[in-house]
């Protein structure tokens, strides 16, 4: 136990196992979901004054899709359950 030598005017280093996150790792985390909160709720803003849009007009005078547009429409639907 001779070689053990502690220096009281050094913080101790904490040491982290492979796979675990930093607090800065933590924190670019939180960050992110942040702002994809922030976009995803600015989606649905911007959806929901779509589709009260699209309510007011008459369903026959309402833009018509093309097949590719109901197949893009469709998957996406089904997707999101």
């Amino acid at each position: 136990m001779d070689d053990l030598h502690l220096d009281d005017s050094k913080p101790p280093k904490l040491y982290l196992p492979d796979g675990w996150p930093s607090d800065a790792d933590e924190l670019n985390l939180r960050a992110t979901c942040d702002r994809l909160r922030t976009e995803n709720a600015l989606l649905r803003r911007e959806l929901a004054i779509k589709d009260a849009r699209m309510n007011r007009i008459p369903p026959k005078k309402r833009p018509n899709y093309t097949s590719g547009e109901r197949l893009k429409s469709s998957c996406l639907r089904r997707r999101s359950g």
